[in-house]
Order: C-alpha cells, then sequence, then structure tokens
C-alpha cells in the first residue's frame, strides 16, 4: 500500500529528483525518468506538470508522490528492477519528504512570530 507524501516542488526540485532517480538505476533514460516522476506526482505527462508548475524558476508546486505510480510508469516503460533497485528508488522518496520537511520546520522557525528577541523586556 502506498502513502502519499505531500511535498512542495519547483523546476530544481525536479531536476534533483530526476538526477538522484537516475543515478540509482542509470538505465533510465531522460525523458523516462521525467515521464515517470511527472506520473508519480499524479500527472499523466511530464509537459502537463510543467504546465502546472508554470514558467517562473521560483515557482512552486504542491503534489503527493506516489512510489507505487513511480515504479508502475517505469515498468509501463519496459524497465525491470532488482528488489534492492526498488528499495533505492522508495527511498529517493522518503528522503526527499524529509528534506521538505525540514525546510518547512526551518521556516516556521525562522518566522518573524518565533523570533523571541522582538518580545523580550
Amino acid at each position: 500500500m502506498d502513502r502519499a507524501m505531500p511535498l512542495h516542488i519547483s523546476r530544481r526540485h525536479l531536476a534533483v529528483l530526476k538526477t538522484t532517480l537516475r543515478n540509482i538505476s542509470p538505465a533510465i533514460g531522460s525523458s523516462h525518468a521525467n515521464e515517470a516522476l511527472a506520473f508519480a506526482f499524479g500527472y499523466k505527462t511530464h509537459a502537463s506538470l510543467l504546465v502546472a508548475l508554470g514558467n517562473s524558476d521560483d515557482a512552486h508546486l504542491e503534489v503527493e508522490f506516489h512510489s507505487d505510480r513511480l515504479l508502475e510508469r517505469l515498468e509501463q516503460l519496459d524497465y525491470g528492477f532488482s528488489p534492492y533497485t526498488l528499495q533505492q528508488i522508495s527511498m529517493l522518496m522518503h528522503e526527499a519528504w524529509k528534506g521538505e520537511a525540514m525546510v518547512r520546520f526551518r521556516d516556521a522557525a525562522a518566522h518573524p512570530a518565533n523570533d523571541n528577541d522582538s518580545n523580550s523586556h
């Protein structure tokens, strides 16, 4: 059973995820990595994901990642993986989610409302 992980992604995040995915399995072609990641985020194609994301390099999109959809799309594209590679691919998104959570915590901690120095007497 796949647990969806909410992520905020940008074009830069997509590039990092793609590079990581291809480092885990260099056999995955560039365009196939794009398509599989888009499918995992709930889009039919990479092009439709890019349209939703917009043209700005600073644009972010909140998506849910489904690891089972990533693997499903890669299988549709005729990639077969060893159990070890499947585990590595699943860990990829876990690490991406963990990194996203750390960014959210850091941003929340840096928020002016959490600045105790401004409230000192």
